[in-house]
């Protein structure tokens, strides 16, 4: 089903200044929320859901501290998205409208929310270890620079790039970048040995959540969400 986004918030707001009551209801509360998706950053989206109903983050930020140990590591913004995915994907006040194309919105946010705690980690060591590890090695043609050296220098690494460094700091007898593998052992211990499987699953999931009109089903949802704990968890080392 196309939807005019433009025209449903319009709808909603219109309603909210003939019933200013209109907006007090949870349901119409998100649902003006989310009229606002096309226009605003979703992780934005995502924290004005999970503040929109108070009792609803009190309580599922309780819920899920419990279950998940890793997300007690996270910060405060951090922890509004999450539970504003986890509200959008299944709490009974998300509009039923257009509903697929809510779950691949809400799906991508998530892996955009795991790529940015990854990259945090991975600018750490830049600034951290970066001049030590250029100062190792030979001079080198930009066009031979391998895309790890330049990420170092300050070019951009994407989230399968970034993986693939992680899993070459495991190769044995021993890797191109020994720092980094230290580093990674030292401050996020997890990777040093994970199976890279499902971090490459995610990353697929990451590229069918942002090509517009492409499908995710339920089932994708639910497995970017659980793949994304799992992935946080190796970052946080729980």
């Amino acid at each position: 089903m196309d939807v005019d986004y433009e025209k449903v918030r319009d709808c909603l707001r219109k309603e909210e200044e003939i019933d200013p009551s209109f907006g007090e209801d949870q349901r119409a509360s998100i649902a003006l929320v989310l009229g606002e998706v096309a226009a605003t950053d979703l992780r934005a989206t995502l924290r004005k859901v999970a503040e929109s109903s108070p009792a609803d983050l009190q309580f599922m930020t309780s819920v899920v501290s419990r279950h998940w140990r890793s997300f007690q590591s996270l910060d405060e913004k951090s922890r509004k998205e999450w539970v504003g995915a986890a509200l959008l994907l299944w709490g009974s006040g998300t509009p039923l409208w257009n509903r697929a194309l809510l779950r691949r919105e809400v799906a991508g946010a998530i892996t955009r929310f795991v790529e940015d705690h990854l990259r945090r980690l991975f600018d750490r060591f830049r600034q951290e270890r970066g001049n030590v590890v250029l100062q190792k090695m030979p001079p080198r043609s930009k066009k031979d620079k391998d895309k790890f050296q330049k990420y170092l220098e300050g070019a951009y690494l994407s989230p399968g790039e970034m993986i693939s460094e992680i899993d070459a700091a495991r190769r044995l007898p021993e890797p191109q970048y020994p720092d980094l593998k230290a580093w990674l052992q030292r401050n996020a211990r997890c990777l040093s040995n994970w199976d890279s499987k499902p971090a490459w699953r995610l990353n697929e999931l990451r590229r069918m959540a942002s090509h517009g009109g492409a499908d995710l089903s339920e089932q994708d949802a639910i497995e970017v969400y659980d793949l994304g704990v799992w992935f946080v968890d190796q970052l946080y080392g729980s």
